[in-house]
């Protein structure tokens, strides 16, 4: 019976109030009405409908997102709460989009941009402590600052024309209200990329680009894990002829270790086979005069360091499969921008520091256009394309397309 009323809720209500009015008659001792007429109001609350319930929402804060684990980039479709604060705070898509708008025209003007971003999530319980930091958070604001949430716990200030020490000063004036850890500041430097610190007043500085973009995403690792130990297993046999090659050939060690600037332009160390003499790295200085390559990169087609294995290790790209090692150690990709020298990142300009924002990568596509007929700055900006454009059908076709680049040696020195 229940279960049948429950669809009626006008009925329900109807003999709910018949019920009640004569169970409400004064029945002295009589305990059952008292209790089946406070069953028929539990009765009647659960069978109302649900536009009739009130709301137990707090006004002040929004409903939590879904947000997705391991993302680098924030949640982009929160609504701002404190909507009645002055200035009115944008919401995370407006916000990412301004952020990303200033970092392009401080690459242009070469200037500096930083971003503080304050967590408040710890505060969330208590509405007035999150007011009473917002507050702080705007004062330290200035004229075409932007403010607003990245999500549910993160409020962010958009700095244009300030540097990260700079900000780091004016987030001191939230230290009564947060702990230092609460604030991070990512900016970004026209001098080069920033690496993760932390400074003296124990605030953090990153990188800006890894606030607005994710430098490895999920689907991207496992693709890297799978396909570098399913190669690696592949090419077993081809590396150890590789490896006999240039041990029997010349002299020096198998492998040839160079420290590279990986994300954000943190050095690492990449590993690959010995193509040059020993001692290679020291002669560049004298060889200079014959780069045949524009900007800071140095291409020479005949370069007299080349041993004879490894002019056909390097036509065959033979040596860069031990790099599938540092794939599985996540410091590059299987697709991304080739590893630059320190030396090279020290004489990007402000636009070109962008590839830097994600992991390195084996191939891309450079690789896969003409790896010897494009200058430098138009290789970046194909980098560039392919940071803006990545996606799991982008390297998968960068993949297959490598394979006919690499057997017909296309472009190769």
């Amino acid at each position: 019976m229940a279960t049948v009323l429950a669809g009626q809720p006008a009925v329900c209500n109807a003999i709910g109030a018949t019920m009640k009015s004569s169970l409400s008659l004064p029945i002295p001792g009589s305990r059952t009405a008292a209790a089946f007429g406070a069953f028929l109001e539990l009765f009647r609350a659960r069978t109302a409908p649900a536009r009739s319930r009130p709301s137990t929402r707090v006004a002040d804060t929004p409903r939590r997102p879904a947000l997705r684990s391991g993302a680098g980039a924030p949640q982009r479709d929160v609504a701002p709460p404190f909507a009645d604060v002055d200035p009115p705070l944008l919401p995370a898509r407006d916000l990412l989009a301004s952020i990303a708008r200033e970092a392009e025209i401080a690459e242009r003007t070469e200037a500096h941009h930083s971003v503080l971003v304050v967590d408040v999530g710890r505060h969330r319980r208590d509405p007035g402590a999150v007011r009473r930091t917002l507050r702080a958070a705007l004062a330290i604001a200035m004229g075409g600052d932007d403010v607003g949430w990245l999500d549910f716990d993160h409020l962010a200030l958009s700095l244009p024309m300030t540097d990260a020490a700079a900000v780091a000063r004016r987030a001191t004036a939230l230290q009564p209200l947060l702990l230092p850890a609460d604030c991070t500041v990512y900016s970004q430097s026209p001098r080069g990329a920033l690496p993760d610190t932390v400074g003296a007043a124990g605030i953090a500085t990153r990188p800006l680009a890894a606030l607005l973009r994710d430098p490895l995403p999920r689907w991207k690792r496992a693709v890297d894990v799978v396909g570098a130990a399913l190669l690696l297993v592949l090419s077993a046999p081809l590396l150890l002829v590789a490896a006999l090659l240039v041990r029997c050939t010349s002299r020096g060690p198998v492998l040839h270790r160079q420290r590279r600037a990986g994300l954000h332009g943190v050095p690492f160390v990449i590993c690959k086979f010995r193509t040059m003499v020993v001692g290679a790295e020291a002669m560049k200085a004298q060889l200079l005069r014959f780069n045949e390559r524009s900007g800071p990169v140095f291409k020479m087609k005949n370069d007299p360091r080349v041993t004879r294995v490894g002019r056909f290790l390097r036509a065959t790209s033979i040596d860069e499969l031990p790099q599938l090692w540092n794939v599985l150690r996540g410091e590059m990709s299987l697709v991304g921008p080739r590893p630059p020298t320190l030396d090279e990142v020290q004489q990007y300009r402000s636009w070109q520091l962008r590839r830097l924002s994600v992991r390195p990568g084996i191939t891309c596509t450079w690789q896969v256009a003409s790896r010897g007929g494009i200058d430098f700055d138009n290789w970046v900006r194909m980098d560039l394309r392919y940071i803006a454009q990545r996606s799991f059908a982008c390297d998968l076709r960068l993949l297959t397309a490598t394979v006919p680049a690499v057997v017909c040696r296309r472009g190769a020195c």
